[in-house]
């Protein structure tokens, strides 16, 4: 059970590689001094993370942590990186994260406040996020991470609360494991721009395509909360004719949930809805109900709203191409697509600016 004790264990003899994140001996704990370069996107659906062994990805949902009486099953001393069982520690408080926080605390709350800096819980699954990748003591990090355009003026001040050294717990099954690091450097930019630098870098912070530097780009961010729109010339901001608004995943969530309610007598979470939507089938009393065409109708009117935010504020006429991207680039792009001659959906575009960050990091913070 997670019973927060108070003893803990310490985990400095426990040393992966930097890069592949895979066990090697002690005699290499010469590492602990080198820096890592990571990029971290905290949307306000899911916290997500790519490094070389490949993406971690939770909800972005903090509660109030507590012993369980009773668990079938702990995953956590089997797999450090079972994202179902985050239970977390900082500044001596408990803490559920994600889906444990949905499962098992009496209040939960998501990361929605539009300012971050003022946002606790973006504090504490950002720190988790980062500790869930620490894996030596004192280990120092390099972040690349995104703001909303709209909350872009803050980047300063979210930076300034995240550089630092960081202790968080993480609680397992009667035991507890101190990632203690540091954070050395933060690198805020416009959201949507996570995309461009997927789309402009290669993998090791490369240009691997020059020629879109000197276009005039426009990126579509479709997330769970908000709609990034970016106009970009010679990969600076038009800010002008860049902004965001609250036309986004969680309008379409939200009516088809009181759908689900109304016609089913039904309440999903968030984390269960994407599951849903994946399959087109809602399960109700044993039995799988075609939700397909709910799914469509609602759909479409939010990529109608979209498309008119987009014939408001732009002449798609003058862009050399617009990227569409965010898990709502992929639900909506059959809708939106065809209006845009000019319009291309990124190739996995939920995780695009994410890709786009971990890219950049490995460009600004060469060693």
């Amino acid at each position: 059970m997670f019973n927060f004790p108070n003893k803990t264990e310490n985990n400095g003899d426990i040393v992966e590689e930097a890069e592949k994140m895979q066990p090697v001996t002690n005699n290499e704990k010469s590492f602990e001094h080198s820096q890592r370069n990571i990029g971290i996107d905290l949307g306000y659906g899911y916290v997500k993370l790519i490094d070389s062994s490949g993406e971690i990805k939770f909800p972005s949902i903090v509660g109030l942590g507590r012993e369980l009486q009773y668990t079938s099953s702990l995953s956590f001393a089997r797999d450090n990186w079972d994202t179902k069982n985050i239970a977390v520690k900082l500044n001596k408080e408990s803490y559920f994260v994600g889906e444990l926080a949905l499962r098992q605390s009496d209040v939960a709350s998501r990361s929605l406040d539009m300012q971050k800096v003022n946002d606790r819980n973006a504090r504490i699954l950002m720190l988790t996020a980062v500790g869930m990748l620490n894996k030596w003591e004192n280990e120092t990090f390099n972040i690349v991470t995104g703001l909303p355009i709209n909350q872009y003026a803050e980047q300063k001040d979210w930076a300034d609360m995240l550089v630092g050294h960081h202790d968080v717990v993480f609680v397992g099954d009667r035991s507890e494991k101190v990632r203690r690091f540091n954070i050395k450097k933060v690198h805020i930019i416009p959201q949507p721009f996570g995309t461009l630098y997927d789309q402009l870098l290669n993998n090791s912070g490369g240009i691997a395509n020059k020629d879109l530097a000197d276009m005039t780009v426009g990126i579509i961010d479709i997330g769970y909360k908000t709609t990034g729109f970016a106009a970009i010339n010679k990969m600076e901001l038009l800010e002008h004719l860049s902004f965001s608004n609250t036309t986004a995943l969680s309008s379409a969530y939200r009516m088809i949930s009181n759908y689900f309610r109304k016609e089913y007598g039904v309440d999903k979470e968030v984390f269960e809805l994407d599951e849903i939507f994946e399959s087109g089938w809602l399960r109700v009393a044993g039995k799988n109900q075609d939700i397909s065409h709910i799914m469509n109708e609602v759909y479409e009117k939010i990529a109608n709203k979209i498309v008119m935010d987009i014939n408001s504020y732009w002449n798609y006429r003058d862009y050399d191409i617009i990227f569409l991207t965010g898990g709502g680039g992929k639900a909506l792009n059959n809708f939106i697509l065809k209006s845009f001659p000019n319009m291309k959906l990124v190739e996995g575009p939920q995780h695009a600016n994410v890709r786009g960050y971990q890219k950049l990091a490995n460009n600004l913070f060469r060693s």
